[in-house]
């Protein structure tokens, strides 16, 4: 049975308090898209002072630079699907290679399929890692559907927001830059959100069983605002809460 909390709490301390010194414990925040995965791994990794890799900001970098790998993986994207590991595999190497090695770091949005599990494995293996936690958010498929059709990027900092649904011209300026949140190439459309859930449910099964059978796969309820998500998973985890925002900003 998946837990609904952490009890990993004694690590936790010990990394805000530096005495795991040399000791790194990853973890993992594997959830559907719209789930509000990226937010929170925002919010965690700052809390913990770890490492935020997001396998979905690295993949749109390459798009905004227009690099031949950034136009290999828009092509998939447009399609709503993810690019393979082949694509994405040393993109992520050479941030495993970059990891402070005192602390652990944060995976959002890899891995996303069984077989990438056994590919994540391999690339932690090389880098004298593992993923030692993973977090899934669990939301209805009918919120993350409304949730993708309203949500926007900031094009430089990556930070999120969303439409108000009664005006959907609204324009919403980024929190932090202060220039216009745009929406991203795979919420565009809804054939393009639709495939995305969808490719996400038939993944998730093996993935998720795969994880828990390892004993490390915890789940969280997503289908509440970012403070309660956010506030849910500090009290599990006994840590000092700081404040954050309905935008996700940490005051």
């Amino acid at each position: 049975m998946i837990k609904d909390s952490f009890p990993f709490v004694e690590e936790l301390k010990q990394l805000e308090t530096g005495s795991l010194q040399g000791r790194m414990v990853p973890f993992d925040v594997a959830s559907a898209p719209g789930s509000g995965k990226g937010t929170q791994a925002q919010l965690l990794s700052k809390l913990l002072d770890i490492q935020h890799i997001s396998t979905g900001d690295l993949c749109r970098n390459e798009i905004k630079i227009q690099s031949e790998l950034g136009i290999i993986i828009q092509s998939y994207l447009e399609k709503g699907l993810h690019a393979p590991a082949s694509i994405t595999d040393p993109v992520l190497i050479k941030c495993f290679n970059n990891i402070d090695q005192d602390k652990g770091f944060l995976l959002d949005g890899y891995p996303r399929t069984f077989d990438q599990v056994i590919e994540a494995k391999t690339l932690l293996d090389k880098c004298g890692r593992k993923i030692d936690r993973v977090i899934y958010i669990d939301v209805s498929e009918n919120i993350l559907t409304e949730r993708l059709k309203l949500r926007l990027i900031c094009p430089t900092c990556s930070s999120g927001g969303h439409i108000n649904s009664k005006d959907i011209n609204e324009k919403v300026l980024c929190q932090k830059c202060g220039i216009p949140l745009e929406k991203r190439v795979d919420d565009s459309k809804d054939d393009i959100i639709k495939t995305r859930i969808s490719t996400f449910q038939n993944n998730s099964e093996k993935l998720l069983s795969e994880f828990q059978s390892q004993g490390i796969l915890y789940k969280i309820d997503g289908a509440q605002s970012i403070v309660q998500v956010y506030e849910n998973i500090v009290t599990s985890l006994s840590l000092s809460v700081k404040t954050v925002s309905e935008n996700g900003i940490v005051k």
